[in-house]
């Protein structure tokens, strides 16, 4: 019986037989003879072959070779994260195209779900090379294709302006994500406002769905009101100074990072988290659908980095020296007895505050030095993972850590969006009646 396996798109390939069509015949090894290549449009007499059960030959279903595709990708994306997108796809992707029509267009597809600029030739490449894409399956009656494919856009800020031409073709974004590691605290106003004035040009703003800002020098109140006018319809918003802090390199690197951020804004820009908060808060008031925040920025003291470094030494001045970034504060006694309490207590009071200017806030998040466990492995108590308090504003909060009998918590019931338990902390936010209650996931 003929053997075919068809990937759609293909030609045709080559049918094998057996010598003989009827009798196996085998050698003295007792083996049978090795199978031989017969080209169909050799074959004289096709009643002499067996019948056929079904004359269209078997193939691999759309639906199954879009999947094995995806999964293809996504591991090409795990293992080759910090590797620029046009060496990935001379690497991995070119060559795969030549497999089938359907195949490459598969793979196109899921490759350029995501846009990775990282310098104006990158991005200048392959904006072109989408530009032939989408002109070649136009040619071929195909719409929604090239440009249509990108669902999320990552960029260093002065790319966005860079590129402003090609914004308008990119009518299926949904996620962006600005990288401010390039700028400082005296060019932050100036690259924001620019970046969202080149945004607020183009209608592709109204389809967003979710922002990040990353590697900011400071979280300024003046990027909350600038997402509130260009951005209505975002559910999603990540801001973040901290992840500009350098943890790959050695501890000057390290020192030298943060000290270029405003890392912790409590008390030297606000007095206290209630004020940090009722800043912010109703500035992002009219996001009607505002669920996920998350802001990038220790609620701890500042100098609490300044004095974990000093810790281990003060222990015991010959140890060898250790890591001492702020990943590994949430294990040293010395910071938990220090600075935990009010670092966590300020976080739950920070989202309540949050909540109640923000009608549509479910998750908050922070950049914390503190988890869920104490230096000693144990859970902390319901005093540092839960508040309830007023909906309403008020000066005076009227707040409770008493968490009500019966109520359970189910961590599987939340989709957190964090990662990275040892600096990032999130906590649900629950209405009931006119009471919100604030509970750490995380």
């Amino acid at each position: 019986m003929p053997l075919r396996l068809d990937l759609p798109g293909d030609t045709p390939p080559l049918l094998y037989h057996r010598p003989s069509l009827v009798n196996l015949k085998r050698t003295r090894s007792g083996r049978p003879k090795a199978l031989t290549v017969i080209p169909q449009e050799h074959i004289k007499d096709s009643s002499a072959l067996p019948p056929v059960a079904n004359s269209s030959p078997p193939k691999v279903p759309n639906e199954l070779l879009d999947c094995i595709v995806q999964l293809y990708i996504q591991g090409i994306i795990s293992e080759t994260g910090k590797w620029s997108q046009k060496i990935v796809f001379k690497r991995f992707i070119k060559d795969s195209m030549l497999v089938s029509k359907d195949f490459r267009f598969f793979i196109l597809r899921h490759f350029f779900d995501r846009l990775f600029f990282e310098s104006k030739d990158d991005s200048k490449d392959l904006l072109e090379y989408l530009a032939k894409i989408d002109a070649y399956y136009c040619q071929q009656g195909l719409t929604f294709v090239g440009y249509s494919w990108i669902r999320s856009l990552c960029s260093p800020s002065f790319l966005i302006s860079a590129n402003e031409g090609s914004l308008d073709k990119l009518t299926h974004l949904k996620d962006l994500c600005i990288d401010f590691m390039h700028s400082n605290v005296l060019l932050q106003r100036t690259c924001s406002d620019h970046l969202f004035t080149t945004l607020s040009g183009h209608p592709i703003v109204y389809n967003l769905t979710s922002l990040m800002l990353t590697a900011l020098p400071q979280i300024d109140v003046h990027l909350f009101k600038s997402i509130a006018e260009v951005m209505p319809a975002v559910t999603n918003v990540h801001i973040s100074s901290t992840d500009a802090l350098d943890l790959d390199c050695c501890p000057e690197c390290y020192e030298e990072s943060f000290s270029r951020i405003i890392h912790s804004p409590i008390p030297g820009r606000y007095p206290h988290v209630q004020a940090f908060a009722d800043a912010i808060g109703p500035l992002l008031a009219p996001l009607q659908y505002l669920s996920h925040l998350y802001l990038g920025v220790f609620l701890s003291r500042p100098v609490l980095l300044d004095l974990h470094a000093r810790h281990n030494y003060d222990v015991n001045p010959e140890s060898p020296p250790v890591d001492s970034t702020y990943e590994t504060i949430y294990e040293c006694a010395l910071c938990e007895k220090g600075a935990r309490a009010s670092t966590k207590q300020a976080e739950l009071v920070g989202s309540l505050v949050l909540a109640q200017h923000i009608k549509s806030l479910r998750y908050v998040g922070w950049s914390s030095c503190f988890g869920m466990r104490l230096a000693n492995g144990r859970l902390s108590k319901d005093e540092e993972n839960f508040l309830e308090g007023d909906s309403s504003q008020n000066e005076v909060l009227k707040m409770s850590s008493k968490r009500p009998k019966g109520l359970a918590l189910n961590r599987q019931d939340y989709q957190i969006k964090l990662t990275s338990f040892r600096s990032k902390t999130a906590l649900v936010i629950e209405r009931v009646g006119k009471r919100i209650r604030v509970t750490r996931v995380l």
